[in-house]
């Protein structure tokens, strides 16, 4: 028995040949662009939000490098007069590369009376 195939059936097997051979090409051309760079990592903090607890700041880490950063420290402290006034500590399990990951912090004291600083402490590569 043969079974010819509508227009139809066609159009849709090319279709999605179209949008395998696509995602196939973007894949190898992202492996073949992928550096080498160590993770270069961005940290940023939000606006403080009250909470029942304290005062919860948003933190945001960003890694611009070209491997992936796991178990990342990330130390947010209140600075007023140039001392320090509180300090707080995020651990994210990790961050792919060209990517970003998001956390909190709380503080007991109102960050509005200081300025908040926030580093990368530490990483570790896989």
């Amino acid at each position: 028995m043969n079974v010819r195939k509508n227009p139809l059936e066609w159009t849709v097997f090319a279709a999605a040949l179209a949008i395998v051979a696509g995602c196939v090409a973007m894949l190898v051309s992202m492996m073949l662009r992928t550096g080498d760079a160590p993770p270069e990592l961005v940290v940023t903090v939000g606006r403080a939000e009250r909470v029942s607890s304290g005062y919860r700041v948003p933190v945001q880490v960003r890694n611009d490098g070209d491997e992936t950063a796991e178990q990342v420290r990330v130390d947010v402290t209140l600075e007023s007069a140039g001392e320090e006034q509180e300090r707080a500590e995020l651990t994210l399990a990790f961050i792919p590369r060209r990517s970003q990951r998001h956390g909190f912090v709380v503080f007991g004291r109102d960050p509005q009376c200081c300025e908040i600083t926030a580093r990368a402490v530490g990483f570790e590569t896989p």
